[in-house]
């Protein structure tokens, strides 16, 4: 593996990896732009055992455990109480939104059933004067249908489900988190 190759797989500047095999970092340099064909031999190496610990590091033979720095317990708890809130807020979503479908259901049975009867009632009324105060409840009946209609019902199942899934997904990383396996 050419030297320029390796600096860019391993990340290392001209100066790091100088430092790390003991050489100038114009002998790097020239030696990757090929005016110097060669190291002196203590670099190259360097340069070789450098190579074999990466070689190693790449294979997934060697694990490394990074220990948590205070920041990291600091974010870690941090995350651990926003998910906690966000299953918490869920939580509330799905209470608060299923009282609600219910009635929302209940007042479209009671206004449905309402609106049949006042369409009843305007059928068998002879007395043509009292036909406009049917029609005005009929009007105020299916204005009020509107609020609670299927498609509102749709929709707020729809937000009932989204809530669901917010309140699994929070749980579920929440156990992620307290594992440590993120």
């Amino acid at each position: 593996m050419s030297i320029d190759a390796f600096r860019e797989q391993t990340g290392l500047s001209i100066r790091e990896l100088a430092d790390l095999i003991d050489v100038s970092h114009s002998s790097i340099s020239h030696k990757e732009k090929g005016r110097r064909a060669f190291f002196p031999s203590k670099g190259e190496q360097k340069l070789d055992q450098l190579k074999q610990v990466w070689e190693q590091c790449c294979s997934g033979k060697t694990k490394l455990v990074v220990e948590k720095s205070n920041l990291r317990c600091r974010q870690q708890a941090y995350l651990s109480r926003l998910l906690e809130k966000h299953s918490r807020d869920a939580t509330f979503d799905l209470l608060r939104l299923t009282l609600a479908l219910e009635a929302m259901r209940e007042r479209y049975q009671k206004l449905e059933t309402k609106l049949l009867f006042i369409r009843l009632l305007q059928q068998d009324n002879e007395d043509k004067s009292r036909d406009i105060i049917f029609r005005f409840r009929e009007h105020k009946l299916l204005k009020a249908i509107d609020l609670c209609s299927p498609e509102k019902q749709q929709l707020l199942s729809f937000r009932l489900e989204l809530a669901k899934a917010k309140k699994k997904l929070a749980e579920d990383t929440i156990k992620v988190v307290g594992t440590g396996a993120i």
